[in-house]
């Protein structure tokens, strides 16, 4: 069968098509920054001059930033600036490891976030000096006793924390360690 030059073109022109549709389409999804309410404006005036050059992707994430920074009170902007100042002042490898960190938590089954997110809330409310006492007690533990409690501390049931806590209640340092390596290592 004889293709003729008609046919040769518009076979052409169908596959650059079915290339260049995709892009259309998403060029077709950008905003332009004059389509932005005022108040986004504002948040993102940084942001306009290369705005037209932002993927659609950046251009939306970007967008939902400027509208809940809008619906922060003052104290939880001031909060958001103080983070983001602390971000800006860590090492790239600090950021690394605080990025891998979220990484692990996001893939936690959502009751294990959960128990660990109400472990934080109630570690932050403890007093400075039961906090350091804490934090000195995890440095002075082995990496392989590390690592046995926080899969002990992720995995555990309620009943399981509870008897636990009824062990070591009243008993020294010392004990208390010697307790917790036998009951998470099988010692």
């Amino acid at each position: 069968m004889r293709i003729t030059k008609h046919q040769r073109i518009f076979l052409v022109l169908t596959v650059i098509s079915s290339f260049l549709l995709p892009v259309a389409a998403k060029l077709s999804l950008a905003k332009p920054f004059n389509e932005l309410n005022a108040d986004q404006q504002q948040v993102l005036q940084r942001f306009e001059p290369q705005w037209d050059t932002l993927s659609v992707e950046r251009q939306s994430m970007l967008e939902r930033g400027a509208d809940r920074w809008l619906s922060m009170t003052p104290d939880q902007r001031q909060r958001a600036q103080q983070r983001l100042e602390q971000w800006r002042n860590l090492s790239e490898d600090e950021r690394e490891q605080i990025r891998q960190r979220f990484n692990r938590f996001r893939s936690l089954e959502p009751e294990q976030r959960r128990r660990l997110s109400n472990s934080y809330e109630r570690f932050k409310n403890l007093s400075p000096e039961r906090k350091a006492r804490l934090r000195q007690q995890w440095q002075s533990l082995s990496a392989e006793e590390r690592a046995a409690q926080r899969e002990w501390l992720l995995n555990a049931t309620q009943a399981e924390r509870r008897e636990l806590r009824r062990k070591l209640k009243g008993l020294s340092e010392e004990q208390r360690r010697e307790v917790i390596r036998n009951e998470l290592l099988g010692r």
